[in-house]
């Protein structure tokens, strides 16, 4: 809380994120809720914690496309739905073209906002360059915990 500023933490193996989410906006629900864990457990508890009339759910990936079980629950709530995946950028020769300047000026601006520090990124754990293999599985396994797993080259 301290480090990010943040005035309210959840631990959703702790506690009921949905009932706490409820409770902290007086039963309305998030304005704006972002879920980048893949998974679809995680999906119902995430639009539920989005408020209804208005609020936004950002989502990663091809997921909750038109029709899904995902997109109908978002769209009951009368919310707007926000796919952010970055895959187009990869398979859609519409924006292979442009893929490189868009990860480029986005990498710059947060590095830029690292230096000045309005981006404080948490880093759970530092590897070498060669243990890298190993810190993938751990990935894989969802052995890291919270944070980004950074590798270390030199």
């Amino acid at each position: 809380k301290e480090t990010y500023k943040c005035d309210h933490v959840l631990n959703h193996c702790k506690s009921n994120v949905v009932d706490e989410v409820k409770k902290l906006t007086q039963d309305r629900g998030a304005d704006i809720v972002y879920d980048a864990t893949y998974l679809s457990s995680s999906f119902e508890k995430s639009i539920q914690c989005t408020a209804e009339n208005g609020g936004t759910w950002i989502v990663l990936g091809d997921f909750a496309r038109q029709g899904s079980v995902e997109a109908e629950a978002v769209k009951k709530r009368h919310a707007k739905l926000i796919h952010a995946g970055l895959s187009k950028y990869t398979f859609n020769p519409e924006y292979e073209s442009k893929a490189k300047d868009f990860f480029q000026q986005g990498l710059k601006k947060a590095a830029d906002w690292i230096v000045s520090g309005q981006l404080k990124p948490h880093i759970s754990e530092i590897v070498q360059l060669e243990e890298v293999p190993q810190a993938l599985e751990k990935l894989k396994k969802r052995q890291t915990g919270p944070g980004k797993m950074v590798a270390k080259i030199h």
